[in-house]
């Protein structure tokens, strides 16, 4: 029942352009039919070419004889993308590791191959661009991720400097506190939850704000600012897919960049800690509080993060509580231990693996080649990192959440990329293995996890979003002991 609420609501937007382009048609058809017959013969006519040309388009071999790639652009395929986890596997063993599809209106060249995805992006870098967020245009010059190559170099010099090994070293304790506090209160609303299960979702928010705003801000910020921040992350994170960004997106930028310039004049930034990334960018960059480039990539990024480790969180949870074994590995290493540190990794490498690395886009501004067939101007390319991630070889049993695969082994970058597979790389590698590897070791040592209830993975509307586990899903966690 959750499942279907939520997915009714991620289907609304959508669903009500639909039906106003369905009612619009269906009122020309009836305004022809009571003003003019030779109208709607017109119309059946034009309706019937249509008809012809979406299904001679559809057809898996269409634009072979102008090189383009097997596979179907009908809208078929479109919408099964969307819902079928298994459909780019599925259209990889039918037509090889180059295809073809649509997302809609906008045809997509699939390429299930890391070290040729990522051959790709080098040899073609000045024709293949990202396609940026509406919001990256609010951002002077722009979302990071998206910036032209000099402003790239500046800021993401900065963001990494100030991501670095010494602020995640500095916030470890206090990952794995947060960690600890949220699955005690978790284990407790378990135990009063008897067998019903607990819904896990909102204690992971609960602790990737409380460990993501220290480790962005430290003190450089008031504890009243917290439930301030906490808007500004979901107002970013509001309707500012497609299109203009959302006023609600707009308004989140405005009040966290005065929120910011505040804070960095009036005292906190002279004498706080300054083992934060603010306090780092402050250090390194003292006019950045000022600066509303960065002060907007900081909330971009921030919000980034709580997304995308939040989801990694929940896989992670999922995916132990139904292979408990996963985690004896850990629990017969000793704490601190090099070895310890080791077999968490492959905790969280395996997690990434099967469910968290997805896929890298671009957009094609010139024709290009790839295994000899032409991608045209305008198209889409997608490296389905994923499916690669599920190939055999490298990975045995690859649909097989196994851990021990990462043990004595460090696969290559063309088989394993859960970071990105370009300069555009992800900013916050380190950041998230830091922070779901405390969360992996709190969670082995002291709980006990198992599935009560699940369901079906799931994900919104749209092509690009991320699969989450169900929000069907419940689980028993008890405490091992003392702590």
């Amino acid at each position: 029942m959750l499942a279907a609420r939520r997915e009714l609501r991620e289907q609304l937007r959508f669903a009500a352009t639909l039906a106003l382009v369905a009612a619009v048609a269906l009122a020309v058809v009836i305004w022809a039919a009571a003003r003019s017959p030779i109208a709607l013969r017109s119309i059946s006519i034009a309706a019937g070419i249509c008809v012809v040309v979406l299904a001679w388009r559809s057809r898996p071999d269409s634009g072979r004889s102008r090189s383009r790639p097997p596979g179907s652009l009908g809208l078929k395929n479109s919408l099964d993308a969307i819902v079928d986890r298994s459909f780019y596997m599925g259209q990889l063993q039918r037509h090889g590791r180059v295809f073809k599809m649509a997302q809609f209106h906008q045809p997509v060249v699939c390429i299930v191959d890391i070290g040729k995805g990522r051959e790709l992006l080098k040899r073609e870098t000045e024709n293949l661009v990202l396609a940026p967020l509406p919001i990256s245009a609010e951002i002077p010059r722009g979302f990071i991720r998206y910036m032209k190559p000099d402003d790239y170099a500046v800021y993401s010099q900065l963001f990494r400097s100030a991501f670095s090994e010494a602020l995640l070293e500095a916030n470890r304790e206090l990952m794995r506190d947060a960690a600890r506090r949220e699955l005690v209160e978790l284990a407790a609303a378990s135990d009063a939850a008897s067998h019903a299960g607990v819904d896990p979702r909102r204690s992971i928010e609960r602790l990737m704000f409380t460990v993501l705003l220290r480790i962005y801000f430290g003190d450089l910020i008031e504890p009243s600012d917290r439930g301030v921040i906490e808007g500004c992350c979901r107002g970013i994170g509001s309707g500012n897919t497609i299109g203009r960004a959302s006023p609600r997106a707009r308004r989140a930028l405005q009040t966290f960049d005065k929120l910011i310039r505040e804070r960095s004049n009036d005292g906190l930034a002279a004498h706080g800690d300054h083992s934060s990334v603010l306090g780092g960018i402050l250090r390194l960059k003292p006019e950045a509080g000022a600066d509303s480039t960065a002060i907007g990539n900081l909330l971009l990024l921030l919000e980034a993060s709580r997304d995308s480790i939040g989801g990694l969180l929940m896989w992670i949870l999922k995916n132990v509580a139904d292979s408990p074994e996963s985690i004896e590995m850990i629990r017969g290493a000793r704490d601190g231990d090099a070895r310890a540190g080791e077999l968490i990794e492959c905790i969280v490498f395996e997690t990434l693996r099967l469910a968290q690395s997805e896929y890298v886009y671009r957009i094609v501004t010139r024709p290009i080649e790839v295994d000899g067939f032409e991608i045209p101007k305008g198209w889409l390319t997608r490296i389905c990192v994923a499916e690669a991630h599920r190939q055999d070889p490298p990975f045995d049993r690859p649909e097989v959440f196994d851990p021990a695969r990462f043990v004595n082994r460090r696969f290559s970058s063309n088989e394993f990329s859960p970071f990105g597979l370009d300069q555009h790389a992800c900013l916050g590698a380190q950041l998230t293995t830091s922070v779901s590897g405390a969360f992996v070791d709190v969670l082995a040592r002291n709980f006990d996890v198992r599935v009560v209830a699940d369901g079906a993975p799931e994900r919104g509307n749209r092509h690009w979003n991320h699969w989450r586990p169900s929000s069907e899903l419940r689980i028993a966690l008890s405490r091992r002991g003392t702590e």
